[in-house]
C-alpha cells in the first residue's frame, strides 16, 4: 500500500478545502462591508483550533505512530517523509489493520495540510487584504507555498498595491503616499474600535516587544533545533538572530555562567511552574505573529500542545 501517496493526497485536499472556505468567507464579508482585520483574526483562530482538534485525534487514536511521525526530522538525514513511510509506517501493520493505517495516513495529511495553511495564512494576510480591498483576484489565493516564497513578494501583489495606493513603488516619494494611506487606514481602525485616545506612533526595534526571558527561550529553541540536526531555512534563522541580537550582545559581555547562557542551553528549569511555561509560550506566539517564522511557530505550537496534555 502506498501510504505516502494517501498522505500527500489528503495534504493537498485539506489545503484546497481551507482555501475555498477562506475565499467564501472573504467574499461574503466583502459584500457585507465588514472589517478585514476582524475577519482575518477570526480565520486565524479557527485554523489553529482546527489544527489542535486534528492533532488531538491523532494523539488519541495512533499515539505511538504519531510520536514517530513527529520525530522524523530527528531520525533521518533527508527526505524525512519518504523515509518515514518507507521504514516506520509499515512496521505498525502488526498493531493496526490496513484500514486503520489508511485512515491514519489520511489524518496525518489533513493535519499537516491544516498546519501548513495556518502558518502560511498568518504570514500572507497582507496579500489577502489586497484581494479583499480590490474585491478581485480571488482565484490567485493559495496557501500551499514555500514560506520563503511569500505571495507578498509577487508581481501580482505589487500590481494590486499600485491600484490601492497612488504612487506605490515610484521614486522618489511613493513612500510618503503609501504612509498616508496606512495612516488613513489606522484612523479608521481606531474609530471602529472606539479608541478614545490617539496614540502617537512609536518606532519599535525588531524584537522590542519581547522581554529578555522570551528572547532567551527563542534562542533556546533555536539551539535545541540545531543541536538535534534539524533543518531551518536561512532567512528564518537570520530573522531569529535579528530579533534576539541584544541578548546575544549582552551575553557576550558577561563572564561566568549568566542566566542568558543557562536558559539558552536548558530552556525551562526543572522547578519552573507549568502555568508560567504555558503563559510564556503563548506570549512568544502572539509577539512573533507578524513575522515569517514558520518553523519556530510550529515548534512553539508543539511545545504548547505537549504542555497542555501534562497533568
Amino acid at each position: 500500500m502506498d501510504y505516502k501517496s494517501i498522505y500527500l493526497e489528503a495534504f493537498k485536499e485539506k489545503i484546497k478545502e481551507i482555501e475555498a472556505e477562506i475565499i467564501s468567507k472573504v467574499k461574503s464579508s466583502k459584500k457585507k462591508n465588514k472589517y478585514f482585520t476582524t475577519l482575518s483574526n477570526n480565520i486565524g483562530k479557527e485554523l489553529r483550533d482546527q489544527e489542535i482538534i486534528l492533532r488531538s485525534s491523532l494523539t488519541t487514536l495512533y499515539p505511538e505512530l504519531f510520536e514517530n511521525f513527529l520525530q522524523r526530522f530527528q531520525e533521518y538525514e533527508s527526505d524525512h517523509l519518504t523515509s518515514f513511510f518507507t521504514f516506520i509506517f509499515p512496521e505498525f501493520i502488526e498493531s493496526y489493520s490496513e484500514t486503520a493505517l489508511n485512515k491514519c495516513a489520511t489524518e496525518l495529511g489533513a493535519y499537516e495540510g491544516c498546519k501548513r495553511a495556518a502558518n502560511n495564512f498568518s504570514n500572507s494576510t497582507e496579500f489577502l487584504k489586497a484581494i479583499y480591498a480590490l474585491d478581485k483576484n480571488y482565484d490567485f489565493y493559495r496557501l500551499d507555498f514555500d514560506p520563503n516564497d511569500n505571495p507578498i513578494n509577487s508581481d501580482l501583489f505589487h500590481k494590486m498595491q499600485k491600484e490601492r495606493f497612488i504612487g506605490y513603488g515610484q521614486e522618489p516619494n511613493w513612500e510618503e503616499a503609501f504612509l498616508r494611506e496606512i495612516i488613513k487606514e489606522k484612523k479608521v481602525e481606531n474609530k471602529r474600535e472606539k479608541e478614545e485616545e490617539q496614540v502617537e506612533p512609536k518606532t519599535v526595534k525588531p524584537g522590542g516587544a519581547m522581554d529578555i526571558t522570551e528572547k532567551r527561550y527563542i534562542l533556546h529553541l533555536l539551539y535545541e533545533l540545531l543541536s538535534q540536526g534539524s533543518e531551518m531555512k536561512a532567512p528564518e534563522f537570520m530573522q531569529i538572530l535579528h530579533l534576539t541580537t541584544d541578548i546575544i550582545d549582552a551575553s557576550a559581555q558577561i563572564t561566568g555562567n549568566p542566566p542568558h547562557y543557562r536558559q539558552v542551553h536548558e530552556g525551562f528549569s526543572k522547578n519552573y511552574p507549568k502555568n508560567k511555561k504555558i503563559a510564556l509560550i503563548n506570549r512568544v506566539i502572539s509577539k512573533i505573529h507578524g513575522y515569517q517564522l514558520p518553523r519556530l511557530k510550529e515548534i512553539l505550537s508543539d511545545k504548547l500542545i505537549a504542555l497542555t496534555k501534562i497533568k
